[in-house]
């Protein structure tokens, strides 16, 4: 009895160990079949949808880069086979075969068993397409709005194709694309995807159209910009693109060449860093720009003199300084003269003594900074001449000094008299030459002269 369950247990295991050995194989052989090492890939289900996706996939790779190795873009059976053996593998297809009057290709997958139809455009088709058929010159296309685009469709036969004239057009929306009778498609003013359909004796086919607004043109609202450092640091540029109602390239960026002299954030704020030159660029995903030049300089922010106050009987020279010494733009000073009657300057700052009093002098920057000297310009006569011109009209009004003393009061006073004449004489003929030219100034100086030594 032992006996007869032991031999029982024996053969059970060995039924077992039979039936892992029989999947191994079993395993082993899928995957030599399949491929797992290069090719076509697909697990124990053959049949899934994830399979289908994965073969429909690889055959779609290979038929893409055969049409790329064609200078027409076509399929050629020869480049197809070896791009089919690359990404598939021979043993992972079967039933290849080429229709000539279709110019098309079928073949069925070994791992699923299903069927394709590859036309001589590259369409990958399920399962054994039954001629005759609709075949369309464009599967899909994009257009601009109000662009036009002809669509031509085909009878597709064993004979051949021939042309469709007759053929039912329709459109998904007209509001985003029309289609006439013939397959002139017109896009609309609006964005948007829709499906153009071509039918007849109940074939139908179709095409995808892609409708959208794009940009032409980019633009900066200015060819130059311009950052004083010793002003606003910061400036705010502004891109434009048309049309304005474009829905495609419209995402702007702006790039600085030199980022050492200025930088510019996404929104198109420049700030200066240092002064000198470099460009602006605006430009999109589309691959359209346009440049401005950008500056960056420093204006004064002051200025001074080296004299604050002057008191001189003769001419002298002022030296301006302007802050920060980076300066390099507005640096052009201007010199004036509150009165240039009592003293004059030129360009350089020289001050020169024109009569006797008190003006101020003015350096201006180009953009508005001043310095200012207060001068005051003495007399050149003499204190003595003064004092004797007093002493002398003392004794020649009282009459009581001795004459020694007289005669040492009356050359002084004459000296005094004289010297006031010829002022007097020089201010008679600025005052006439002012108001009546150079006749003026000899009458003034002559009536002047007069009036000094005998008023």
């Amino acid at each position: 009895m032992k006996q007869k369950k032991f031999e029982k247990g024996v053969t059970l295991i060995a039924l077992v160990v039979t039936i892992i050995v029989i999947l191994i194989i079993a395993g082993i052989s899928l995957s030599a079949l399949t491929g797992q090492d290069s090719g076509l890939k697909v697990g124990e289900e053959t049949k899934t949808e994830v399979n289908v996706d994965e073969e429909k996939n690889a055959l779609r790779l290979a038929v893409q880069e055969t049409m790329n190795s064609d200078s027409k873009g076509e399929i050629n059976e020869e480049p197809f086979r070896e791009h089919l053996d690359q990404h598939i593998k021979p043993e992972n297809y079967d039933n290849f075969e080429y229709r000539e009057n279709s110019k098309s290709y079928i073949l069925q997958m070994v791992p699923t068993q299903n069927w394709y139809t590859i036309t001589k455009d590259g369409d990958v088709l399920d399962g054994i397409v039954n001629l005759p058929m609709i075949v369309l010159d464009s599967e899909n296309f994009d257009l601009e709005w109000e662009e036009v685009k002809q669509l031509t469709a085909v009878m597709r036969s064993d004979d051949g194709d021939e042309p469709i004239t007759d053929a039912i057009w329709r459109s998904s929306d007209l509001s985003i694309a029309t289609v006439d009778d013939n397959g002139l498609v017109t896009a609309q003013r609006k964005s948007g995807t829709v499906v153009i359909t071509v039918e007849k004796d109940g074939l139908i086919a179709e095409c995808v159209v892609v409708v959208k607004n794009t940009v032409k043109v980019l633009e900066l609202d200015k060819t130059e910009y311009t950052i004083d450092l010793s002003g606003e640091k910061t400036l705010q540029v502004v891109g434009k693109y048309y049309p304005e109602d474009a829905d495609t390239g419209i995402n702007l960026t702006y790039t600085i060449a030199d980022t050492s002299v200025a930088t510019v954030d996404e929104n198109g704020l420049i700030t200066g860093l240092k002064n000198g030159e470099t460009e602006l660029t605006l430009s999109n995903e589309l691959g359209l720009s346009t440049i401005a030049t950008v500056k960056v300089v420093t204006s004064p922010t002051g200025i001074t003199l080296d004299r604050e106050s002057v008191t001189t009987t003769g001419s002298f020279q002022l030296t301006a300084t302007i802050t920060p010494d980076t300066a390099n733009v507005n640096t052009d000073i201007t010199w004036s003269s509150s009165n240039s009657n009592i003293a004059s300057v030129d360009s350089s700052g020289y001050v020169r003594r024109v009569s006797s009093g008190y003006a101020v002098i003015t350096a201006t920057t180009g953009n508005g900074k001043t310095a200012q000297c207060q001068v005051t310009m003495k007399s050149t006569s003499h204190s003595s001449g003064g004092g004797g011109s007093s002493s002398g009209g003392g004794s020649h009004g009282g009459g009581s000094s001795s004459s020694g003393s007289g005669s040492s009061s009356s050359s002084s006073s004459s000296g005094g008299f004289f010297a006031e004449g010829l002022l007097a004489a020089a201010a008679g003929a600025v005052t006439g030459g002012a108001v009546f030219g150079p006749v003026g100034a000899v009458i003034g100086g002559a009536l002047g002269l007069f009036g000094a030594l005998f008023g």
